[in-house]
């Protein structure tokens, strides 16, 4: 699968790697820097079992992840309802992460505010630490759920997704093959 050619449309770019699109239900990441994606794959793997919300994974090889679309909950359900599975099954996840780095960058702030000179700091990492609490608590759990609830399958425009789905056989994944 690894080769140098687009698999697909790319839909998305980051720091390593980039995401395209194979089929309405899958998508690939490749990741620039040739590496092995066995372990994040056995991991994602794991996790999912456990219950956590990550994508399925389908096949992993050299630097290539063919995972499951994050919108797939939608497909299976009406739209409030996959946003509120969605928050329930993400909530606490996240709300965990946003306390967990609020506080570090709070912890921060008091020891750099004793540290002569550190006024200055002391104001930028308070001020990540409320950041991060308005995205954790604010953001995450009400502004974007409200926003793709509002927008409808307008969420997902000018992908196929946009439009109502025919009924369509449900792939069934196949298991991950880690080198």
């Amino acid at each position: 699968m690894s080769s140098s050619a687009p698999p697909g449309r790319m839909i998305g770019s980051g720091r390593a790697a980039d995401v395209y699109e194979l089929a309405d239900d899958r998508v690939l990441r490749r990741y620039r820097v040739p590496s092995d994606v066995g372990a994040e794959a056995a991991i994602m793997v794991h996790l999912r079992a456990a219950g956590y919300p990550v994508p399925e994974i389908f096949d992993a090889d050299g630097p290539d992840l063919v995972m499951t679309r994050i919108r797939e909950e939608a497909r299976r359900t009406p739209l409030r309802q996959a946003v509120t599975r969605a928050l329930e099954r993400t909530g606490p996840t996240v709300s965990s992460a946003g306390l967990i780095l609020a506080g570090t960058f709070g912890v921060f702030a008091l020891a750099v505010g004793r540290q002569p000179g550190g006024g200055e700091a002391t104001g930028i990492l308070a001020s990540i630490a409320i950041g991060i609490l308005m995205d954790a608590f604010l953001v995450r759990t009400l502004l974007v759920p409200a926003t793709v609830a509002l927008l409808g399958r307008w969420n997902w425009w000018p992908s196929r997704h946009g439009a109502p789905s025919q009924a369509a056989p449900e792939p069934q994944p196949a298991p991950a093959r880690c080198r």
